[in-house]
């Protein structure tokens, strides 16, 4: 719960702050504050014993506190940008050379999995490709985390396949067994 002093300027910021709660958070973010926030800050400059040399309302304060949190905003999002993809062309090639090297690792170790016959993508080495240019891999990442769902639902798809196909010596007509009378002798082989 917020703690604030019992004076009018609490009441006023303990209003504003419930309101605000009841509209989102997140909407202040947006530009949508409760109109309690102007009152309040009126309340605020109203109690001040210094006087400012420009005239000063809680209108202007709230269009000022805005304008700061979208410049705050606007700096934190380019502060992440230039960590994510990097300030200059080096330092945004060396930033996907490194994401290339983890994915490349990742699908590597993801393809060892595969049966042998599987393992198109996986014919070179490893090595070999982490040399390449970052667009090919960058291709090849693409291309090969399409491909890797696609097998094992088709591996899978193959091997269910195979367990419920009866098996050739299933197939082979065994020795006649002694049957209850009201039983009638029926086989596979009896299609055919």
């Amino acid at each position: 719960m917020l703690k604030l002093p019992e004076s009018n300027l609490g009441q006023s910021v303990h209003k504003a702050y419930v309101e605000q709660t009841s509209l989102g958070w997140n909407l202040l973010f947006r530009g949508f504050w409760s109109l309690s926030w102007r009152k309040t800050q009126e309340c605020d400059y109203s109690h001040m014993s210094i006087q400012r040399s420009f005239p000063e309302n809680g209108k202007i304060w709230a269009g000022r506190a805005q304008a700061w949190m979208f410049d705050l905003f606007d700096l934190a999002w380019g502060l992440r940008n230039a960590d994510e993809h990097g300030v200059d062309l080096e330092t945004q090639r060396s930033i996907r050379l490194a994401k290339c090297d983890r994915a490349i690792r990742r699908l590597y170790l993801a393809g060892e999995s595969l049966p042998p016959h599987e393992r198109y993508p996986f014919r070179d080495p490893m090595e070999d490709l982490l040399v390449k240019s970052v667009v090919s891999q960058e291709r090849w990442i693409t291309l090969t985390e399409a491909y890797l769902p696609v097998t094992r639902r088709r591996i899978k798809s193959q091997e269910k396949k195979k367990i419920s196909a009866p098996s050739k010596n299933s197939m082979v007509r065994s020795a006649p067994q002694e049957l209850p009378d009201k039983v009638v002798r029926f086989s596979f082989m009896s299609f055919f």
